[in-house]
């Protein structure tokens, strides 16, 4: 091992541990949501708006649904979103409340290394028993059509009070490789194993008549952890609602996120979860709103180290390119001399700024203004195409718009620096199979490098950073004109190159097919896509992450929700009717439509109406 090796992997150690909001992403997540009290708006009535990511499909996996039944004595009148297959509303409002939600990821799983002797694990330094029962699953193929499938039997192993032993073929490499020395089995556990109550819980959100009561109900919630941001016509809240094991002290036993050992007792969970005080929650704040983004809502993971913390939540979250662009134009839009109005929640949502060329663009503009006066930059010199190409990105308003070139510089420049910084050595496969899973991933962590935030950074841009992203800017060039004949920017667009698909499991005519779109990873209006398959740019990108639909709610005088949204699916099957079409375009051009929910609104909008006989 050569001493530059060794140093690039001690900064890639660090890496691992530093600058938390920035450094962990998961493989998705991507939604954002935030309200405003009612002392900062245009009616004196807050507003709340939400818009969750989730994969694009067709159809969606969410639909639009209004559930009234108190005209007729019941107790629900409630509008908004649900997951296909579930009975009550997840997101959306009803006659006082409204709320919307993005994932949490509080750490609720654990793995440690143990050894199976027959029907007998060693936990703990005893023998406890295994239980083995078999079940039968159907099992559909790749590629092979609904209603073709096999049964498997499937063995599974239970250590009761301990939780189960992962099959072989759950883990990424064989056992043996990943496990100490007389160990042999993965024990996982997890709060989803025993029972909760998510559906009592959604229950009594769509029945709250104010936000105390909505807070209640969110604390029903054990296993699905949302940021929950809600509001009525008074109050804003944020909160979570989640079984967390309190695992004690941080740093006093190894952290969880690793397999951890299977010998001491220290290591298991003891039954405790953390209390209310110490799940992410507020009410009202001092500044006015409230916000989510899927990052870490205590900020623990900020000096790379969640071992120096009053208590562990978790340490895998998205990281906070969302969360930081929407805290800052909320700090500005509230700081304007004029209320806030629903338009500016709009705006916000469909807001394409990159956080990330915020960071990499002025470090490429130092890096140009050097190249005349630093030697180690002369190889640089009369490359007047490199210049023209960073002279665009210099000038660039740093929006991902779908209908300018710009964004497709900057999109080969930062994945060329992150192969450039990442994917050398041994660590090429670990790249490319990361880049492929989880877009945002490695541009948090160049974001990191670039930015010099942990010790050792350097060791990860090769001779330096400015000769670092000038040849990643010279790589981004031979692509461009490699793939568009030229690294001009106005003979390009975004849309050419990057786009949404809705693929159908069955293909063919049930595809959505893919649509041009503006966003990428690390805007708020998202549009994560990968740049390289196999180690090799793609010739267009695709994003199958988007904004299911965007929803922002006001209050009326009398208290009830208004809420204006557009919607990625279609309101009924097939998609061909007219409102569909309607509701796919409003999606595609981020135009808002009116959400109907009193009974005079449905009923004057009213087209089609289907009436089932009771048994």
């Amino acid at each position: 091992v050569t001493a530059d090796q060794r140093n690039a992997a001690e900064a890639l150690e660090h890496l691992a541990r530093s600058a938390g909001p920035w450094s962990f992403a998961s493989e998705s997540g991507f939604s954002n949501n935030w309200a405003v009290a009612g002392a900062l708006t245009d009616n004196g009535r807050p507003l709340l708006a939400g818009d969750p990511h989730q994969q694009a499909t067709n159809p969606v996996r969410l639909w639009p649904l209004h559930m009234h039944s108190a005209a007729h004595g019941g107790t629900l009148d409630v509008a908004g979103f649900a997951f296909v297959g579930t009975p009550t509303v997840q997101l959306g409002h009803n006659a006082r409340v409204a709320w919307t939600a993005t994932t949490a990821y509080p750490d609720i799983m654990d793995m440690w290394e143990v050894g199976v002797i027959g029907t007998k694990a060693w936990i703990a330094g005893r023998l406890v028993d295994v239980v083995t029962r078999k079940e039968r699953v159907r099992v559909r193929r790749e590629g092979e059509p609904y209603g073709r499938n096999d049964e498997e039997t499937i063995t599974l192993r239970d250590v009761p009070g301990y939780g189960i032993l992962l099959p072989d073929e759950f883990l990424p490499f064989p056992a043996f490789l990943l496990l100490s020395l007389g160990k042999n089995a993965v024990l996982f556990n997890w709060e989803g194993f025993a029972p909760s109550r998510e559906a009592l819980a959604y229950l009594r959100m769509d029945r709250a008549r104010n936000v105390d009561e909505l807070e209640a109900a969110i604390d029903t919630i054990e296993v699905g952890a949302q940021n929950f941001v809600g509001a009525d016509a008074k109050s804003i809240t944020y909160r979570v609602g989640a079984r967390v094991p309190d695992r004690g002290r941080p740093g006093a036993r190894p952290m969880p996120w690793r397999i951890l050992s299977g010998d001491n007792p220290a290591h298991f969970w003891t039954g405790a979860h953390l209390d209310a005080s110490r799940l992410p929650r507020d009410r009202d704040p001092a500044q006015g709103y409230l916000y989510t983004a899927n990052s870490d809502p205590f900020g623990f993971t900020a000096d790379g180290n969640v071992e120096n913390d009053p208590f562990y939540y978790g340490a895998f979250f998205a990281n906070g390119f969302r969360s930081a662009r929407i805290g800052r134009e909320l700090a500005r839009l509230t700081s304007l001399d004029r209320p806030l109005a629903r338009e500016d929640m709009q705006a916000l949502q469909r807001d394409i700024h990159s956080p990330m060329a915020d960071s990499l663009v002025p470090a490429l503009a130092e890096a140009l203004d050097r190249i005349d006066s630093d030697d180690d930059l002369a190889k640089f010199r009369g490359r007047r195409e490199l210049r023209a190409l960073g002279a665009a990105l210099r000038a660039w308003d740093r929006r991902m718009d779908k209908d300018r070139g710009e964004p497709v510089a900057f999109f080969a420049f930062e994945w060329f620096a992150a192969k450039r910084a990442f994917g050398g050595m041994m660590l090429g496969q670990i790249f490319d199979a990361i880049a492929e899973k989880s877009a945002p991933f490695f541009l948090g962590q160049l974001r990191n490098v670039v930015d010099g935030r942990f010790a050792g950074a350097t060791q990860l841009m090769k001779g330096g950073r400015h000769r670092f992203l000038l040849e990643s800017l010279d790589e981004a060039k031979e692509w461009l004109k490699d793939r568009f004949g030229t690294p001009d920017v106005g003979y390009f667009t975004w849309a050419g190159l990057h786009g949404v698909g809705f693929p159908h499991k069955l293909g063919g005519d049930h595809d959505g097919g893919r649509v041009a779109g503006s966003g990428s990873a690390d805007t708020v209006d998202v549009s994560p896509a990968p740049f390289f398959e196999g180690g090799q740019p793609r010739r267009e990108t695709t994003s199958f992450e988007t904004p299911l639909y965007r929803m922002v709610v006001g209050f009326a005088a009398d208290g009830t929700p208004e809420a204006t949204f557009n919607f990625a699916g279609a309101p009924r099957e097939g998609g061909a009717d007219a409102a569909s079409r309607e509701h796919r375009a409003a999606w595609l051009s981020c135009r808002y439509l009116p959400l109907p929910f009193r009974t005079d609104d449905v009923t004057g909008r009213t087209v089609e109406r289907v009436s089932l006989p009771l048994p």
